[in-house]
Formats: C-alpha cells, sequence, structure tokens
C-alpha cells in the first residue's frame, strides 16, 4: 500500500502489449478483470466502465461486483457468451463472465467451510484456441468488518480469511488454469503464494511497476491509499503471459477499481 501520487507516472493501453502466438501458433488471448463497483450502474460512472471493457478489447472479461443493473448495462457489450451469478443477499458479490469464446460447465464456488467468506467464485471451461482453459473468477474477502465498517486492523484480521478462500478453491478447483479477480490482497500475500505453491504466476507481479496501484481509496485530509488489489494468475505449466498492464484514463470516474488486461498463450 502507498499514499499520494507516484513519483513516475505510468501508461498502458492495449496497444502496448506485444503480438505473440502459442507454442502450436495459435493466437494469444487477453483476459481483462474489472471490478465494476455494485452501485455504479449508472450515469456517467457507468459510461466510463463500459469504455474501458470496450477499449481492452479482451477475449475474456472477469467482472465483479455484478448485478441485474449491471447485466442489463453491459448487454450493449459485443460478447456472444455471458454467464453472471447474482447472489441474492450480497450486494457487492454478483460476478459475470463475457468470453469470444464458448462457455460451458459454468458453476459458484461458495467457501462455505471458510468462516468469514462473504462472496462466490465463478468457475467456468473456456473453448480457447490455446484449448479448453479453466477459468475461475474471484472476489476474496474485503479488508472490512462483516458489518461493512472498516478498523484499522481489518486487513490484517481478514487476511486469514482470503487464505482460506484460496486454500479451498485449490481444492476445488485442482485443475484450474486462470484464477482472476480482486483478490483484496497485493503481490506476494498469502493467497496469492497460495496460488504460486500450485504453480501460478502473477501477471500482475510480472509486468507492472509497483508503484502503479489498481484500486484507490480516498482517506481524510485529501490522503488517497493506493492498494494493488486486481491480479491475473495463471498456471505456468500450461499458459505464458507475454504482457499485462493497468488500462490508463480510469482512475477516477468509473469504477474505485481499475481495469487489469494480460496477454497469454498456450505453452
Amino acid at each position: 500500500y502507498h499514499f499520494g501520487p507516484p513519483l513516475l507516472p505510468y501508461r498502458f493501453d492495449r496497444s502496448l502489449l506485444p503480438r505473440a502466438t502459442g507454442s502450436r501458433g495459435e493466437p494469444s488471448i487477453d483476459v481483462l478483470t474489472y471490478n465494476v463497483e455494485f452501485s455504479g450502474a449508472a450515469g456517467a460512472a457507468a459510461d466510463r466502465v463500459i469504455d474501458a471493457i470496450t477499449q481492452a478489447s479482451a477475449d475474456i472479461v472477469l467482472l465483479q461486483e455484478t448485478n441485474p443493473a449491471w447485466e442489463r448495462r453491459l448487454a450493449s457489450l459485443e460478447y456472444r457468451h455471458v454467464h453472471y451469478h447474482h447472489p441474492t443477499r450480497q450486494l457487492a458479490g454478483g460476478c459475470a463472465v463475457l468470453s469470444r469464446f464458448p462457455l460451458a460447465e459454468c458453476r459458484a464456488i461458495s467457501f462455505g467451510d471458510v468462516a468469514g467468506s462473504v462472496f462466490p467464485a465463478l468457475a467456468c471451461a473456456v473453448d480457447t484456441p490455446a484449448g479448453v482453459l479453466r477459468v475461475v473468477n474471484v472476489h476474496l474477502r474485503p479488508p472490512l468488518e462483516l458489518s461493512g465498517g472498516a478498523l484499522l486492523s481489518s486487513a490484517r484480521t481478514t487476511a486469514s480469511v482470503r487464505l482460506g478462500e484460496a486454500r479451498s478453491l485449490m481444492r476445488a478447483c485442482p485443475d484450474a488454469d486462470l484464477v482472476a479477480g480482486d483478490f483484496n490482497e497485493a503481490d506476494g500475500s498469502a493467497a496469492l503464494a497460495t496460488l504460486a505453491a500450485a504453480g501460478f504466476g502473477d501477471a500482475l507481479a510480472e509486468w507492472v511497476p509497483r508503484r502503479k496501484e489498481t484500486h484507490l481509496w480516498p482517506l481524510a485530509r485529501g490522503l488517497t491509499l493506493r492498494k494493488r488489489l486486481d491480479h491475473v494468475a495463471y498456471r505456468t505449466a500450461r499458459l505464458a503471459c507475454v504482457g499485462c498492464g493497468v488500462l490508463s484514463g480510469f482512475e477516477e470516474g468509473a469504477s474505485d477499481h481499475q481495469p487489469v488486461l494480460a496477454r497469454l498463450v498456450g505453452r
């Protein structure tokens, strides 16, 4: 975590990703993860979120905090294969997969075995040019109290929940190829270390300078907490990442999170 603007500027758009092909000559696969903020499905902020997804032009889009209003708003996007999961109890617990490739075996994964877990994950099989990829969209426990408030200790006391969710996910989806979404933890956290031990790389940690955040949290006295919470984790035995970035221009006026775009190729 860090405060204030970075000393060095950061700029990224899709054109900066290198052209690449997989080991069999198949085209690369672009993956976008974006927490769209459940309360922002109307007005100018929603328009900016749509702009970000459109500019990313990803093959697979993983969204967190969707709901029926967001589903209606996102219907204008040109994705033929979509799947939404909207829990009725947790307003911020919705998630979605938008894909240019066919989807199958879509299922919600509840972490009922983890005390304090609040949001489900969404797993799908995506039939890509690199073969069928097992993709999981995650939104791990936020660093908040169950009441919705935040204490100075909340990030620390909820870390064990996120670790439990990551471990539970690896048990539920041992064949996952791609796990992406809002991890609510920074690079190298215990939850991400669990995935690393299972053979996953973290595209954000590998390609994006540590000074660049994916989430802004305004504080008192004009301070802003800048955090790296959104990650694209890929199984390195199956996939390679040739580039990743945080799309510029969406730091404000859209979601409180920023869109993370990664380019992957098959091994």
